[in-house]
């Protein structure tokens, strides 16, 4: 299980293990009951598979007008369409829902078009989150139904949902209407070069302001459309564009597009999937762009002279904040020239590389690049460092003040850095370590025995946290119950470090 940070007014409730030692089937009303009507979020532990008995229970509880619950998560939690119209049924009168994620849950049309049908009458909910449903095209025609009367959804993902270029255009047909809706997420559906008018015309209403379009096996003819349709928008500030089949010509026409755009903050042409080699022109109009703050090229192929582009450009840039270049391979020279980069930026706050070379290569690298530049807060690094090698990084990278390393793939011990005076420990979570605020709230995976912090276990925190914390079943993937601290004591975790 992945790290996960949550950071929440009221503590979240991870709901774990209806029935088999925990709640009893005669209970689950009165249980949900209590437990909608004091939680402000309720998050189902992902993989576990809920039966029709709890989910009604839940429905019920949702129902109730004493419901608090503004954020609801299943993820993974294998809801099908019998769950869906059950929650469905509940959200028609629902009065206190703003957040509802339903990814991953093999909803087909028919729960999407209950869902659809209660947001109908629904009139709280700001986000809805169907990324990883089978819903076709009848759930895509359903929703879009839905969002030519609904007046206060604001956000909707639908993600890998099986919608191809028809759904798509019925969708924009809504939108020709709707004027509340300001997050679209498309990426990853079968849409296609089909789907390019109804995508033009839903950038040039002029109304989202995020829009992710990646993924959407669209051509270079395509890329030309929608830079036109670029040109004449006026409220997009975060864009995804990445993994499509553009080419190089193609991202330039995007590129030359966005860099006359004032209120653009967001852009992503990722390639994880796809070969895509951006010229230098490309490279200069997006690092050029006035006011872009956010770029994500991950596994963008980029040339040593494109490097050297990108550097310069950097070197200039008064704008961007994050830069992202993971799964690109930058190589020795490549970090040196962004390290010359950043010795003259002032305004950088965010990046991520990937691991270079042997580890005291590439601890030297980011050290010199770090020491270099002031104004870095976070510098994230990807790889597999061996564990031997991990005191090497800590030893030798200066964790100063206001810097934040994140890394991935590591099983190290326990460190202690202080970011703007506030002390940030070293936690690692089945493989994954990073440096986090010591009062956030953490989720940590494999705690039967004790949750595990550095390279021991720590049953005292378990402990501490066992009544607060509802278990309802395991991960899927590793047998082991899932565990929340809700916002640990400060002087709890400063204990377990000081071990």
């Amino acid at each position: 299980m992945a790290a996960t940070l949550v950071a929440v007014q009221r503590p979240i409730v991870c709901a774990n293990k209806v029935g088999s030692g925990g709640i009893g089937e005669g209970d689950l009303v009165e249980y949900f009951a209590s437990l909608f009507g004091s939680s402000d979020y309720v998050s189902f532990a992902q993989g576990v598979k809920l039966g029709r008995n709890p989910v009604e229970a839940i429905s019920a509880a949702l129902a109730s007008p004493k419901c608090s619950v503004r954020r609801l998560c299943f993820d993974e939690n294998n809801l099908q369409d019998e769950g869906a119209q059950l929650i469905a049924d509940s959200l028609a009168v629902n009065t206190s829902l703003l957040h509802l994620n339903l990814r991953c849950n093999d909803i087909k049309a028919l729960g999407a078009e209950c869902i659809a049908i209660a947001l109908s009458k629904n009139r709280t909910l700001l986000e809805l989150d169907l990324c990883g449903n089978h819903i076709g095209f009848a759930g895509a025609e359903a929703i879009a139904n839905m969002l030519k009367s609904n007046t206060t959804l604001t956000s909707l993902s639908v993600q890998h949902a099986h919608i191809t270029g028809p759904g798509l255009d019925c969708i924009a047909s809504a939108l020709d209407i709707n004027t509340t809706l300001l997050s679209l997420t498309l990426r990853a559906n079968e849409i296609g070069p089909s789907c390019t008018p109804a995508l033009t015309r839903i950038i040039t209403r002029n109304r989202l302001v995020n829009l992710s379009a990646d993924m959407l096996e669209l051509r270079t003819a395509d890329a030309k459309l929608i830079a036109h349709a670029l040109r004449h928008n006026t409220s997009l500030i975060s864009l995804g564009l990445g993994e499509n089949q553009f080419g190089s010509e193609g991202y330039l026409h995007l590129a030359s597009a966005l860099s006359e755009k004032a209120i653009l903050r967001s852009l992503s042409f990722f390639a994880e999937r796809t070969k895509l080699n951006l010229s230098p022109e490309c490279v200069s109009c997006l690092m050029s762009s006035p006011c872009l703050i956010d770029l994500n090229l991950s596994f963008v192929e980029l040339s040593p002279s494109n490097v050297d582009t990108l550097s310069r450009a950097l070197s200039k840039n008064s704008a961007l904040l994050n830069l992202e270049l993971t799964g690109i391979h930058l190589g020795i020279e490549g970090i040196r020239s962004i390290g010359e980069a950043l010795a003259v930026n002032s305004t950088l706050r965010s990046l991520d590389i990937d691991y270079i070379d042997t580890v005291k290569t590439h601890v030297t690298l980011v050290n010199d690049l770090i020491s270099a530049n002031h104004t870095l807060l976070k510098v994230s690094f990807k790889g597999s460092l061996r564990e031997r090698e991990v005191a090497i990084v800590i030893k030798i990278i200066p964790f100063r003040e206001g810097l934040l390393i994140l890394g991935q793939g590591l099983t190290v011990g326990r460190h202690v850095a202080l970011v703007k005076g506030v002390p940030y420990g070293l936690l690692v979570f089945d493989g994954e370590w990073a440096y986090i605020p010591i009062c956030t709230t953490v989720i940590i995976g494999d705690c039967s025995g004790g949750a595990v912090i550095g390279n021991k276990r720590y049953p005292e925190v378990v402990e501490w946290f066992r009544a607060r914390l509802i278990f309802i079943g395991k991960y899927k993937s590793e047998g082991n119950p899932a565990c929340l601290l809700p916002l640990l004591p400060i002087d709890l975790i400063h204990q377990i470090l000081r071990k």
